[in-house]
């Protein structure tokens, strides 16, 4: 799977548009470092499962009939998981989770 993402630009580099690429294997699992997401951050289990789905390829829509909840509630838990994690997009959250993912090369 080839996910291109777009970067946030930054004041420095406003000229310039960055993205970031994350590739990984269809029918490859991402497993996340939960231990060190429940220490560092003090993520609930809800938005652990949020993460995990997440990191995994699914969107916000697909996430909601996964965890059979609203489209509304997904976007609460994506709010606390930014407040808690400091993110601010969609794009930085899932760069953080797939550097803790525990099977993850970066290359």
């Amino acid at each position: 799977m080839l996910s291109i993402l777009p970067f946030s630009e930054t004041e420095a580099q406003f000229h310039q548009k960055q993205a970031i690429i994350f590739l990984t294997q269809t029918n490859q699992t991402q497993y996340l470092a939960k231990d060190y997401l429940l220490q560092k951050y003090k993520l609930a289990k809800r938005e652990l499962e949020v993460c995990d789905l997440f990191v995994n390829g699914l969107s916000l829509e697909q996430i909601s009939k996964q965890m059979d909840i609203t489209y509304n509630s997904i976007r609460v838990y994506i709010k606390n998981i930014f407040a808690k994690t400091g993110c601010t997009s969609q794009t930085e959250l899932m760069q953080l989770l797939m550097e803790l993912t525990l099977e993850f090369e970066h290359i």
